[in-house]
């Protein structure tokens, strides 16, 4: 009986890649969120054009890094990384973009 190779990579290795670029989604996201707050002002008067440029800014980040590294994951096949970078990255995107209209 013949086999036929696997494609891709394993589900083990597949998993050990998003939840390493899982933390550093989160420590990426904490500081983009750290930094759109720090340009709102902690003082009476908010500056509003400072934060919507800074999330807009944010929103560039998360939408590049989605794209950097869900669609070499999406291409060589790890589903686990490519749906962890989509929801995560493209999630923080999409709430970026609306603390920048906001």
């Amino acid at each position: 009986m013949r086999t036929t190779p696997r494609k891709g990579i394993s589900r083990g290795n597949d998993a050990l890649v998003a939840v390493l670029l899982l933390v550093l989604d989160a420590i990426v996201i904490s500081v983009l969120f750290y930094l759109v707050v720090v340009s709102y002002g902690f003082d009476a008067v908010p500056d509003r054009e400072a934060a919507a440029g800074m999330a807009a800014a944010a929103c560039a980040v998360c939408a590049v890094g989605a794209v950097l590294t869900a669609v070499p994951a999406f291409r060589v096949g790890a589903w686990i990384t490519f749906t962890v970078q989509t929801l995560v990255l493209g999630g923080s995107a999409l709430f970026s973009a609306l603390l920048a209209v906001w």
